[in-house]
């Protein structure tokens, strides 16, 4: 470095040749001590100026008009709220120029509100305004916004170029730093002019494509703001430094940013910026400092030995920029022929198998942050060049020529190659959460990382180092992967539903990979992958496999498991999990939730269980040592889930309350889960629980959770079909004939009504009523249902068969639990049905009968509120369980027949049923009366409005009926119009009067009944309507 100013530069740079042409990446380094004279000229806030020039012409009426005002406004908002700009103007053409001055930001708001698109276009007015412009305001450093949606209509193409050249010459000429930025909208701009504006500045601008046509997967209006907001990020000022590198036979301006923030107090001002050049004189070369008179004068330095990340860094920013070269040699020729294009097709091709290879050797980069940058950058160049060659395709087979629309995406594809890094998307509540949290994680690993002897980590473990080898991708082993801040994993092959981001029990583990893996490198390649392939991860469908990286076997994997190997691992796996865990349940890394961590391990370790109880190979056993030791971790280190998994144990055996999906959502991982906390010695003994009667439940329960969703609980008539035969409309027509009730029987109303109003204790004292209790229990004493399953060909038979088969085959994962659980007295049995308490065929039938009657978690969970459900372990509980159910339901049917033929006989079925149910006493009756009943014509409304003109016997029983729609397991009403509670809400007065009738006046129910019937009603609300009716009285009225 020779220089006799206060300032100093340094140059250095990497040769390289692509595609036979030699290139110099140049990293120029300037540092100046601060003082008075470079403060101002550093500062962006100087003589700047952001000039927004906004197409106004009758093209962009309607919607992109509207969606250009929203994003000039949000631009605008940008401006004014962070005052980096010293001048900010609008600019509207149509054939005419305007400028809008504004003061702050309301001002722009109703201004551009009044501004309408109409006429026609006019370029050239609109580059003299620029250069008047500049002119005017004595800006030196410019950022020009430029949309259009069109050509210029107004002067020949001839003049517009002449005109934007003499605008190029004069930023030239008066040395103003200046950058254009261009947003074409539609396939009908003129994408080659618009290119070349971008390009008109001392700094390169950038070009987006808005597409209108139908074909496009966005929302184009939405993506004009986004296009604003963007161009308004990469033209925001910086505290910059202007230069010109003299290189003997020309001269390159080049602006030098700020190398790191720097603090206030700093004494040296840091500059840096890398440019690619095509030639680099030998000797020194010339650095001019604009604006302050230095003149430095340094000698490049060619960089020695760069390592990998340097390498590929290197070439990524050249094939960058030859990239961009030949886009616009394409865009520039709009009557490029199949032979020229055939030029640009194979060496863009030759670039795309290079990428690929780049994109191998960029994950064998140690340094994890560095490995990701390199793969993402590879792979959006990478999707570039598969668009060019697919657009360029039709030219070189077909000898199309490029239309419009096609020379526009490839301008936006060129420009994309050097826009600005950083721009991310919004994240969703989840990752807004996460956000911190992961920062945080990540200073955590750094700390730990720096704690960390590597060396007395790899001796003191070269065991577990040896057996996990290295990562296929960055060839790390578990030490050195440590070292970089990372920390092996095994492979997984899994599957997700759209369930498994809320739930992570819904992640399906397909199989466990023989291969360690680093996980950042791991979800390097996950994104790599799916930049490819949306699909890649397998997306939310079970069914679909996806392959995000390969193992070392060439399986495909598409998960990866953090894993505990020693404890300074485990300090970076446990940090890593959020984000690995996120992207296996989400696809997205941002979408960790805490019960992913206490679900997946469990998943992945019951699948080893499985793969050893198969083939008990070293493989296998080393895989699941490795991953049973990272749940026992976990455990031990987190005894609140460690006692939630005990109490769900003893809960589990002892009440069926605690058997359903909300209380245990997924059965491997609570096997999973108990079988390492046996290991970790947490459950001391095992013979502390009755492990026969566990399984038994858990059969039952999987079962039932796997009846399919659909299936309606079985009617009290189809339970009687089921257990006799089909036999029950003939017994409860032998129950009328000792009644002597029939259709065309000669009854009275009066007579009617005793009977339907008769009290229930009086009614077992008639002597027809102890007929009809003999008859009901002869048919209950035959127990039909042993005779069915005497016959092979009954359907009971083979519905006890096929639950065998179907056990023995859905249900075999359960075999590796009471394998690994090692219990004397339960011994693996070699299929299921062996079981003694599957060995009696009504108890097998019971268990099915009483899931079919209970299909969904809400049903099985009030059955076992209303004592309905019971546990069947022997044949004596299978043949109580029939006969109670048998016989109660007799009773309802034999009930329910005797209260229809009444109301026949009545004549009154649907208007008297009413004033009929305020008087019936016995709850077979009332349910009787009211079954027929339709919801959907008003029904259940009359009946409920009948109860507040005339109190009603046994109301609580009755409303009870009503809203819970059942009687003793028997479904109310004749259409499938659900009734529940909320079905009332929206008839409050209806409720306001049976308050204050059956609560306040009366007192036949309490306050708490009322509750329990409504519970959407607050006590607030009842104390509301006891001041109304005291304030009203006259509102209810009986």
């Amino acid at each position: 470095m020779e220089s006799n100013s206060v300032s100093s530069a340094k140059i250095s740079y990497i040769p390289m040749r692509v595609l036979d042409k030699q290139y110099y990446y140049t990293d120029v380094k300037v540092s100046q001590p601060r003082s008075e004279d470079n403060e101002g000229m550093n500062d962006p806030s100087g003589e700047n100026a952001f000039l927004m020039i906004l197409d106004r012409s009758g093209s962009m009426c309607g919607g992109p008009w509207k969606a250009l005002t929203e994003g000039a406004i949000q631009v605008a908002t940008r401006i004014y709220e962070q005052n980096e700009f010293k001048e900010f103007s609008t600019m509207f053409f149509n054939h005419q120029v305007k400028m809008m001055p504004t003061t702050d930001l309301t001002d722009f708001s109703n201004k551009i509100n009044q501004v309408k698109a109409m006429s026609t276009t006019n370029f050239s007015s609109t580059f003299k305004k620029i250069q008047a412009y500049c002119e005017n305001k004595n800006s030196q450093d410019l950022t020009v916004l430029f949309l259009t949606d069109g050509n210029d209509t107004c002067n020949s193409p001839e003049n517009v170029e002449t005109e934007l050249q003499n605008l190029k010459t004069y930023l030239t000429t008066k040395e103003i730093t200046s950058r254009f930025f261009t947003i074409g909208l539609s396939s009908d701009h003129d994408s080659v002019l618009l290119s070349k504006i971008a390009q008109t500045g001392s700094d390169l601008g950038n070009f987006f494509y808005v597409d209108y046509s139908e074909n496009n997967t966005y929302n184009y209006k939405d993506y004009i703001k986004e296009c604003l907001i963007k161009t308004f990020e990469m033209g925001n000022p910086s505290k910059s430094l202007s230069a010109n590198l003299n290189l003997g036979d020309s001269i390159k301006k080049i602006s030098l940013l700020p190398a790191s923030e720097e603090e206030e107090t700093s004494e040296i001002l840091q500059y840096s910026v890398q440019v690619i050049l095509e030639g680099l004189p030998e000797g020194e070369v010339e650095l001019e400092i604009l604006g302050s008179g230095e003149s430095l004068i340094v000698r490049p330095e060619e960089e020695q030995t760069p390592d990998t990340e340097n390498l590929l860094k290197t070439e990524i920013g050249i094939t960058n920029q030859v990239f961009f070269d030949f886009i616009q040699k394409v865009v520039n020729n709009k009557n490029l022929d199949a032979e020229e294009a055939k030029e640009v097709y194979d060496k863009i091709s030759v670039i795309n198998d290079r990428v690929s290879e780049m994109i191998t050797e960029g994950f064998k980069i140690k340094n994890k942050v560095m490995r990701k940058n390199v793969i993402q950058s590879c792979q959006t160049f990478k999707d570039k060049c598969h668009t060019v060659i697919e657009t360029l395709r039709d030219v070189v087979v077909n000898n199309k020529t490029l239309d419009l629309s096609n020379i526009a995406k490839l301008n936006d594809l060129a420009y994309k190659a050097i826009r600005s890094k950083g721009l991310k998307r919004k994240l969703d509540e989840r990752a807004i959460k996460n956000k911190e949290h992961y920062k945080e994680l990540d200073d955590q690993i750094k700390k730990k990382v720096e704690s960390f002897d590597i060396s007395k980590i790899t001796e003191e473990n070269q065991e577990i180092i040896d057996f996990v080898g290295d990562c296929p991708l960055t060839c790390l082993n578990a030490s050195e992967a440590l070292e970089e801040g990372d920390c092996l994993g095994i492979c997984l092959d899994i599957s997700r539903s759209t369930a498994t981001i809320a739930d992570p029990n819904q992640l399906i583990v397909n199989d466990v990979i023989p291969t360690f893996m680093c996980c950042s490198a791991y979800l390097d390649s996950a994104a790599y992958n799916l930049e490819r392939s949306s699909t890649a991860a397998g997306t939310f469908n079970i069914k679909s496999q996806g392959n995000l990286a390969t193992g070392i076997g060439r399986e495909k994997v598409n998960g990866i498991l953090p894993l505990y190997l020693f404890n300074d691992h485990w300090e970076i796996s446990k940090r890593t999990i959020p984000s690995v865990f996120g992207f296996m349940c989400t696809l997205d890394i941002m979408g960790y939730a805490d019960d992913q961590f206490y679900t997946i391990p469990y998943t992945v370790l019951y699948k080893c269980y499985e793969k050893c109880f198969e083939n008990n190979n070293d493989i296998n056993q080393k895989m699941l040592k490795v991953v049973l030791d990272t749940c026992v971790q976990i455990q031990k280190r987190h005894k609140i889930h460690t006692e939630r998994i005990l109490t769900a144990l003893k809960e589990f055996e002892k009440d069926p309350i605690n058997r359903g999906k909300d209380c245990i959502p997924n059965f491997r991982v609570f096997l999973a889960q108990i079988l390492t906390a046996k290991e970790a010695g947490i459950i001391s003994d095992i013979n502390e629980y009755d492990w026969s009667k566990i399984i038994r439940f858990l059969i039952e329960e999987e079962c039932r959770r796997n009846v399919p969703k659909d299936t309606e609980p079985l009617t009290m008539r189809q339970q009687n079909n089921f257990l006799n035969n089909s036999k029950t409309k003939e017994i409860v027509a032998k129950a009328m004939e000792i009644k002597n009730l029939s259709e065309d029987a000669k009854l009275s109303q009066e007579e009617i009504m005793k009977i339907i109003s008769k009290d229930p204790e009086e009614e077992k004292k008639g002597s027809k009523d102890e007929e009809i209790k003999e008859l009901i229990d002869s048919e209950v004493g035959l127990k039909p249902w042993n005779s069915q399953l005497e016959s092979p060909e009954h359907t009971n038979t083979k519905m006890v068969s096929k639950f065998n088969k179907c056990i023995n085959k859905k249900l075999s994962w359960m075999k590796p639990f009471i394998h690994f659980l090692g219990h004397s007295e339960l011994p693996v049995p070699e299929s299921l049905d062996q079981y003694p308490m599957f060995k009696e065929p009504v108890v097998v039938l019971a268990m099915v009968f009483q899931n079919h009657m209970h299909p969904s978690n809400k049903a099985r969970r009030e059955a076992i509120d209303n004592k309905t459900y019971k546990e069947i372990l022997t044949k004596e509980d299978a043949e109580s369980y029939f006969t109670e159910l048998y016989k109660k339901n007799l009773e309802l049917e034999i009930s329910g027949e005797e209260t229809r033929i009444l109301m026949i006989l009545n004549n009154q079925f649907s208007s008297n049923v009413g004033e009929m149910s305020l008087i019936v006493q016995n709850m077979k009756s009332f349910a009787g009366l009211i079954e027929n009943l339709k919801v959907g014509d008003g029904g259940v409304k009359n009946l409920l409005s009948a109860m507040t003109k005339n109190t009603s016997l046994s109301i609580y029983e009755k409303l009870k009926i009503i809203t819970t729609r059942n009687y003793e397991g028997k479904t109310m009403f004749a259409d499938k119009y659900k009734v529940d509670p909320g079905y009332y809400k929206m008839r409050s007065p209806i409720m306001y009067r049976l308050y204050i009738i059956y609560v306040h006046k009366t007192k036949q129910m309490t306050p708490e009944q009322f509750q329990d019937i409504f519970p959407m009603v607050s006590t607030e609300r009842h104390q509301k309507w006891i001041n109304n009716y005291e304030k009203h009285p006259d509102t209810v009225s009986i």
